[in-house]
């Protein structure tokens, strides 16, 4: 029997649609008696708890003794789910064994990722299964892409790797979490409500040591007075106007800050200024500038999108995501760290963008695609940048958009509109650089034109962007009209959001001094597409975040917790 292992029951039911087998349903599986269609439930299996390796750790009054530490296993235990306290995954579990034990022929249908990978793997390793395997691939879960999916089906050892892969993140975090855990709740007794935990895991003690950071050094932010210079100048010959910021000579700036503070220095300037009576064009430069559209979305990409324009959270957004993905079928696999697109898909686009136009049945939409080439090729068509997925697009299954929620519309406008800046003409400036010298000193001018608005018709928070400024030439002389200073002051970082978090996840080498571990970590960031959004929910949950609007704050445990680590 061919048995096909999916990840979670509703990908399980179309995978055994896709076979035709969504008649054969049984009690936790599909089967007709030649292939079959189980499910996991996520991971069916756990790693077992360091009582099991240190039996002395659960006796007595001992408990989480430093002593006792580190739990290092020699040989790593996986356990099912309790019958009596899941009675559900136990019989899941039950159902995956009995079906493996009939198998010729096992096909991973899970998410195609390290985390995928391991949940279909570890149960085949768990309940003995050693015969041949195939890795089902796939990004969308309309039956089209299913059905093409199964015909081009790649031998199990080639995705062996990731299961290997996936299984040193979880001792990673094991080892890191469960000894940080013991080792930090024991050394700290005195400072713990009884029965609480000091949490510490390999991930989410640096989310916490940011938000810490950050609000310590919005706490001790001392704010450093410094000085501006602004000049109006006006064309005399059309009587023009435009403005330019001083560029400060380095004399005139402190050597500690940087910035130009010293009241004297600012009086004799002004008075030295202000015997200038005109200024010198000596500089002036006038380019037309073409931007490419950005390239399509990772989930990262996408949640801070998403914070940023509706509020929501990692999560939420991941939910939602999910929802588009498995149950409407209108997006691409979701958990995605990757902008770029398979150049092999590229000839999907006409029909894509014809399914957009069905979906929305709305004048806007028209407008844009109106405004879109099917055969323009933007960055994002790049198959040599695609990592184990390709970038969140729609796919080109047919539904009308008012049988979604109001939040998946808001999320699939996106995902559909980001698709459609691919195919629309680059967005088109002129930009003009402008230098005027008074006296001895510079002040810098730019200017901006927009010619064509391009793929940022897409984006309705996108306006054309115009700062005019007189046409010049070197050497002519303007008018200066007044030159004023102007007193400012630094000012404190801001508080996190989750969609600079985000980033600064993504980003965590900004963080990293020492060089070697900045090399290891290469663009890797922290975490991973698919975890990121459970870590923040974790830490919340955790009492280390709260929550004040938009703004992610520490809580006192948070400060606690980052002293004694």
């Amino acid at each position: 029997m061919r048995v096909f292992l999916c990840e979670k029951p509703s990908q399980a039911k179309d995978v055994a649609t896709a076979l035709g087998l969504a008649r054969s349903r049984k009690d936790g599986y599909f089967s007709d008696g030649n292939q079959a269609v189980v499910w996991a439930l996520g991971h069916l299996l756990s790693q077992a708890n360091p009582e099991f390796y240190q039996p002395e750790l659960a006796r007595g009054k001992q408990g989480w003794q430093t002593s006792l530490l580190p739990i290092v296993p020699q040989k790593w235990q996986m356990e099912l789910a309790d019958p009596k306290k899941d009675a559900g995954r136990y019989k899941q579990a039950m159902n995956v064994k009995k079906l493996l034990k009939q198998a010729t022929e096992v096909v991973i249908a899970t998410d195609n990722d390290r985390e995928g990978e391991t949940i279909a793997v570890e149960l085949m390793e768990y309940f003995g299964y050693s015969g041949p395997s195939k890795r089902m691939l796939y990004s969308s879960m309309d039956a089209k892409s299913l059905k093409k999916a199964l015909n081009s089906m790649k031998d199990g050892k080639e995705t062996y790797s990731d299961y290997i892969a996936g299984l040193g993140r979880m001792r990673a975090d094991w080892l890191f979490g469960m000894n940080m855990t013991m080792a930090l709740t024991s050394s700290n007794k005195k400072m713990l409500v009884q029965g609480d935990v000091l949490s510490a895991g390999r991930v989410q003690s640096p989310i916490v040591y940011l938000v810490v950071k950050r609000e310590l050094e919005i706490k001790n932010f001392v704010p450093i007075p410094f000085y501006k210079f602004d000049a109006d100048f006006v064309k005399p010959q059309t009587c023009e106007k435009y403005s330019g910021s001083l560029k400060i000579r380095p004399e005139f700036l402190d050597e500690k800050t940087g910035y130009f503070m010293d009241q004297e220095k600012v009086k004799t300037l002004l008075e030295e200024l202000k015997t200038g009576k005109t200024g010198t064009i000596t500089k002036y430069s006038s380019d037309e500038k073409s931007e490419k559209p950005p390239l399509g979305y990772s989930l990262s990409l996408l949640q801070k999108e998403c914070s940023k324009r509706f509020g929501f959270s990692a999560k939420k957004t991941l939910e939602v995501a999910q929802k588009l993905y498995e149950t409407h079928k209108l997006t691409t696999y979701p958990r995605s760290d990757c902008g770029y697109m398979d150049t092999n898909q590229f000839v999907d686009a006409p029909s894509i963008l014809n399914i957009i136009n069905s979906n929305f049945g709305n004048q806007d939409y028209g407008k844009l695609l109106g405004n879109t080439d099917a055969k323009r090729k933007s960055p994002m068509w790049n198959t040599a940048k695609v990592t184990a997925h390709h970038a969140i697009i729609p796919t080109i299954t047919q539904k009308s958009v008012q049988q979604l929620s109001k939040d998946e519309l808001n999320v699939y406008d996106l995902i559909c509109k980001r698709y459609l800046m691919q195919f629309m003409p680059d967005y088109k400036s002129t930009k003009v650089s402008i230098e005027t010298k008074v006296v001895n000193d510079i002040f810098p001018t730019s200017g901006n034109t927009t010619i064509d608005m391009g793929w940022k018709d897409a984006d309705p928070k996108m306006k054309a962007s115009n700062k005019s400024v007189p046409v010049l030439k070197k050497g002519e002389e303007v008018d200066v009209k007044k030159i004023k200073e102007r007193k400012e002051e630094t000012k404190p970082p801001l508080s996190y959001t989750e969609d600079v978090l985000l980033d600064d996840l993504v980003n965590i080498r900004r963080f990293i001094e020492n060089e070697k571990l900045k090399k290891i970590i290469k663009d890797a960031g922290i975490g991973t597409e698919a975890t990121r959004a459970n870590h923040l929910d974790n830490v919340e949950k955790k009492g280390y975040i709260k929550r004040s609007g938009k703004k992610l704050l520490p809580t006192e445990k948070a400060y606690a917790l980052m002293e004694v680590l």
